[in-house]
């Protein structure tokens, strides 16, 4: 059975919802684990700091031990199972995120969106990094942010930028263990692409146009219920919910960098009517958008 995994979660540093990024440091369990097949919306990254079971990924089968790093694309179906007890326990560290809330901010590294890219679309033959001694870099990485991200901070604005660079930081770390498994080759192969991956990506191209459930189902070839009903499976929302995520978190980067009037970032992001927005950017965030904007220019002076 199919489901969605949910970890204890940041909110999303502008504020939204937990869906674009969630970090854990060092869960424990001290009885055998056995987690569903489940699935993510973005990319995620367990590190197993302690620990031994079995991780089943695409119908085959992987021993799990301490010092791994294992790797699941988006709506990449995996199940864990390890094997627990009070002298045996397992602890680990989780990292997920939305793809494409990073990517804009690695065009200038082209370098490191290369291989961001690949990991994120193409097939990859090897699942895991093992083998990583007791503080190794990504070990320390995690450390460090874990404490940084219990430090308050004076702004959203400043944790944001702060989750950015660990995100950078984190790609860039683990990036030269994955060269070591001949991972950057030009002949990978795409892996085909999730129905939900699919909307997604026709949702990040089009969230600024009026949206119509038949018009989406139409380009993907599918019916408007099985469509629904497929992302809501495999996310554990409405495509509609994703959709106003997705329009607040613009409408949000918008305010902080645009002069654009309010009724104009409205617009900007698909939601014509002035009061609709101030609405629904209010119950997303708890504030109005003109508060929103007043917020972000106090933190910045």
């Amino acid at each position: 059975m199919q489901a969605v995994e949910n970890y204890a979660k940041i909110s999303n540093p502008l504020g939204i919802d937990g869906s674009s990024f969630a970090f854990v440091y060092r869960r424990l369990s001290l009885e055998n684990f056995s987690g569903t097949f489940h699935t993510h919306q973005g990319m995620e990254f367990l590190y197993v700091h302690e620990g031994k079971g079995q991780l089943t990924l695409e119908q085959k089968t992987y021993k799990v031990s301490s010092g791994m790093l294992l790797y699941f694309q988006p709506f990449q179906l995996h199940q864990l199972q390890m094997e627990v007890t009070r002298d045996s326990p397992f602890i680990r560290s989780i990292v997920v995120f939305e793809p494409s809330l990073l990517d804009p901010y690695l065009t200038s590294l082209r370098h490191l969106q290369k291989f961001f890219r690949h990991i994120w679309h193409d097939t990859l033959d090897v699942k895991f990094i093992e083998q990583l001694e007791d503080g190794n870099d990504l070990d320390l990485l995690l450390r460090q942010f874990h404490r940084s991200f219990s430090t308050p901070w004076a702004s959203n604005e400043e944790k944001f930028e702060e989750t950015i660079l660990f995100l950078i930081n984190f790609l860039r770390t683990q990036r030269p263990y994955w060269q070591k498994t001949d991972l950057l080759n030009d002949t990978a192969l795409k892996h085909p692409s999730h129905p939900v991956e699919e909307i997604i990506q026709w949702i990040e191209q089009h969230y600024s146009e009026e949206f119509r459930l038949e018009t989406l189902a139409s380009a993907l070839h599918l019916s408007p219920f099985y469509l629904s009903r497929l992302f809501h499976t495999a996310t554990g929302s409405s495509i509609t919910r994703y959709i106003t995520a997705r329009r607040i978190r613009e409408a949000c980067l918008l305010l902080q960098a645009s002069s654009l009037s309010i009724s104009a970032v409205g617009q900007a992001v698909g939601l014509n009517n002035p009061s609709y927005f101030n609405q629904l950017f209010k119950k997303a965030t708890g504030i109005t958008p003109h508060q929103y904007r007043l917020n972000a220019l106090s933190s910045n002076r």
